[in-house]
């Protein structure tokens, strides 16, 4: 359970941070090879369109245990995206991007309300308890919540800001509500669920 909170609060990091230009060296070109990387979870693709990416390059995403990182793929892969026209100012520049992504927050509603008590019982066992069987209970409680409830889509419309440096399109700055659309709503789960 640790390394999933810590990769995500990387990748809010990362978000909140600032990227080397993609192939199209324009804000729209940049936003949307940004957007192409989130669709696969990249995070390695994703710094690579960060004005100043994290230090490290892949975010600790290989930390993360595989299943809980194919439950997130498989709903980032369903994220449709339309980047609108930038407006340029000099060298700074700002494109709106209308998304369309997997709204899995009573999924992990469900699954953080079943964690909790299976968790618990774990604990209170007796056993050694391993962040690798904590883990597994997490994945094992979000599959089990899939079957029962079902995702929902949701619509947003996010800035994006860049800066123009050494030639190239970088972005500087992205919404921190990206980050709900690159986790469908899981930190929204969170916050609800400690409310």
């Amino acid at each position: 359970m640790k390394k999933i909170l810590t990769v995500i609060l990387a990748l809010v990091l990362v978000l909140s941070l600032a990227a080397c230009g993609g192939s199209k060296n324009s804000p729209e070109g940049v936003v949307s090879g940004f957007c192409d990387s989130l669709k696969t979870l990249d995070a390695q693709k994703m710094q690579a369109y960060l004005k100043d990416p994290a230090e490290e390059s892949e975010l600790g995403l290989d930390e993360v245990p595989k299943e809980f990182m194919d439950i997130l793929k498989t709903w980032a892969k369903d994220l449709k995206y339309k980047v609108g026209k930038a407006e340029t100012n000099g060298d700074n520049a700002k494109v709106k991007v209308d998304f369309t992504y997997t709204d899995a927050s009573e999924i992990f509603k469900t699954a953080l309300t079943n964690y909790i008590s299976k968790a618990m019982a774990e604990a209170l066992s007796g056993n050694e308890v391993s962040e690798e069987k904590m883990t597994s209970i997490l994945v094992d409680c979000i599959k089990e919540a899939q079957k029962s409830v079902k995702a929902k889509t949701a619509d947003i419309s996010l800035d994006f800001e860049l800066e123009k440096v050494d030639g190239n399109w970088k972005i500087s700055n992205a919404s921190e509500e990206l980050a709900n659309v690159m986790l469908s709503n899981m930190l929204e789960s969170f916050g609800g669920l400690f409310d």
